[in-house]
């Protein structure tokens, strides 16, 4: 059989995989094979973190060495993570949209923007109680990457009327989380 199934051309894999009524059965299919890995890696479009060593180690060695295209959202919430994680995330999920650093104590200015320089179409971000991100910085990211369209700061308490409204006249929603 296992011969039989590299026979099989990669966009049937791929039409079968797609078809699958439980994305979580893609995590079944990722152990069989590089080939499978591969594959099940194209069709995911979100990631849930619970552990920043998975997510930092996992993004390196997903796929080995290409991009994960269809990743577009991750939430790392209360993990770990830190500027390592944010310059592989960056350089591995060039479409991301939407990422959830709520509570990431590691994360910093400089981890976030390596990570939109590649991150070209995020549009939305949750910097809450991340408390090494300060207002400039966030200010710098707003300014850096015009895709975005939603932030939650990381403090409210600094946040000032008339800086929500800069963001918005750059299309940019500040929401409090």
């Amino acid at each position: 059989m296992a011969n039989r199934c590299k026979d099989l051309p990669v966009e049937c894999w791929e039409l079968i995989f797609s078809r699958l009524h439980h994305k979580s059965d893609l995590e079944s299919f990722c152990m069989v094979s590089k080939q499978f890995l591969a594959l099940t890696n194209r069709l995911r479009i979100g990631l849930s973190v619970i552990d920043s060593t998975l997510l930092t180690h996992g993004i390196k060695h997903i796929g080995k060495g290409a991009e994960l295209p269809s990743l577009e959202v991750i939430s790392a919430a209360g993990s770990a993570l830190n500027d390592e994680g944010l310059v592989m995330i960056g350089s591995r999920c060039s479409r991301l949209l939407k990422l959830n650093l709520e509570n990431c104590k590691g994360v910093t200015a400089e981890g976030l923007h390596a990570m939109v320089k590649n991150c070209r179409s995020l549009r939305e971000i949750n910097l809450k109680k991340c408390p090494q991100v300060s207002i400039n910085s966030l200010n710098n990211l707003v300014f850096s990457c015009s895709s975005l369209r939603r932030v939650i700061p990381p403090c409210c308490s600094a946040f000032t009327d008339s800086l929500r409204g800069f963001y918005l006249h750059h299309g940019c929603r500040v929401y409090s989380g």
